[in-house]
């Protein structure tokens, strides 16, 4: 069958794009046509990627467009389709273009899947509030406003789009796959339809199973430099870690507008030795990161949706710590494939990283079970297997 691929950026940036990029590779080599629109800074334009140049707008074009309509964008995926002809339309992350994409897609009267890789369908800003605490609202309410979540001239341009949006979203795209079971629950709490769990998949013969480590103590991030990615938090927890084993070692993987609030956070606890900031590291090239990596920790603040390093780190045979939000402990099992500690606290963080640290032997069970668990659970095989069994059946649908 041909498969159009959507989503906002081309290039590994999170999760969603490692995901419609494995997405892509895997269902070429089964055989499908794939196509793939999207946006990049440089554009590519072959016989089945139409790669735009990425525009770089300020707040109020990015606004306009995400909320708004952009005729260009709408013009381009009108063609892209017309040439195509797919059998399936799947959207991903689709914030930044949203009318504009979603138009075009409906126009076109094929069916559309839209694979949801955030809680943005619920909450503009993904359930995190300035507090550090998790938000009980289900949707956007004048509670944001009160609660300090956005200035107020956000909040009335939010609250003027977002339910539109919403609205256009379950109105155009037939069936929504969700990596969690915990977003899953959430968006047929407020309405959303043909709601189906899907979780992430790993090509396991790419993360090679490596679970004894050496005496050495490295912790590794990977992630954004963002206070809802709760980086702040492990760093303070590694000034307790470095007070009792002054050789540890934290590898950060990734970047972000806070880089200067952490690096002087480092400076103030004195443990800019024990801290390597590593950059952004291509996918392919993170293997090697997780094996030198004692113990991997997933400090999230916010909702996580899934947390696809996790089952990465799992995969190559290194501990993982996580947060209890989102659909990190969907994965992280306490006791059994990790440890779950409470979003936020510094102190029980340090203690979880010690016990992996000072325990050989739990280690060793957290890595065989965590890898368990990923070949259970996040094979390739079985997720293309379901991909395919649906997009049939939605095929199906459009021609009854």
């Amino acid at each position: 069958m041909k498969v159009i691929q959507y989503n906002d950026i081309y290039h590994h940036v999170g999760g969603a794009e490692s995901h419609f990029l494995r997405i892509s590779e895997c269902l070429g080599k089964k055989g499908h046509e794939v196509f793939i629109f999207s946006f990049a800074d440089k554009p590519i334009h072959d016989k089945h990627r139409f790669i735009n140049k990425k525009k770089r707008k300020g707040l109020i074009g990015r606004f306009i467009a995400g909320n708004v309509f952009n005729l260009k964008t709408y013009l381009l995926f009108r063609k892209a389709l017309k040439e195509i002809n797919p059998d399936i339309i799947h959207l991903n992350q689709n914030q930044n273009q949203t009318y504009s994409i979603l138009l075009a897609a409906r126009k076109s009267k094929m069916p559309i899947v839209q694979t949801v890789h955030d809680y943005s369908l619920l909450c503009p800003i993904l359930y995190y509030l300035p507090t550090g605490k998790l938000c009980p609202n289900k949707r956007l309410a004048l509670k944001c406003l009160k609660q300090g979540c956005m200035p107020a001239h956000h909040y009335v341009g939010f609250l003027l789009t977002h339910g539109i949006k919403r609205f256009m979203i379950k109105k155009t795209v037939d069936c929504f796959l969700c990596p969690s079971k915990k977003l899953k629950e959430y968006l047929e709490k407020d309405g959303f339809r043909n709601v189906i769990h899907l979780p992430y998949f790993l090509d396991l013969k790419k993360w090679k199973f490596k679970p004894e480590r050496d005496d050495r103590r490295n912790i590794l991030f990977v992630g954004r430099f963002s206070k809802t990615k709760g980086l702040i938090v492990l760093v303070k927890a590694m000034a307790i870690v470095t007070s009792k084993y002054p050789d540890t070692r934290l590898t950060v993987v990734g970047e972000g507008d806070d880089r200067e609030e952490i690096d002087a956070l480092v400076k103030e606890l004195g443990i800019r030795k024990n801290i390597c900031f590593s950059g952004r590291i291509e996918n392919d090239k993170l293997e090697r990161f997780y094996h030198d990596a004692n113990v991997f920790v997933m400090p999230s603040l916010l909702m996580e949706q899934f947390g696809i390093g996790g089952i990465e780190a799992m995969a190559c045979g290194t501990p993982c710590i996580g947060t209890n939000v989102g659909g990190i402990p969907e994965w992280c099992i306490h006791g059994k494939t990790g440890f779950i500690v409470k979003p936020g606290d510094s102190k029980e963080l340090a203690g979880r990283i010690m016990d992996i640290f000072k325990n050989k032997k739990l280690a060793t069970r957290l890595a065989v079970e965590g890898r368990k668990l990923v070949e259970k659970n996040h094979g390739v095989k079985a997720h293309i297997a379901r991909l395919e069994k649906i997009y049939k059946s939605m095929m199906q649908n459009i021609r009854e």
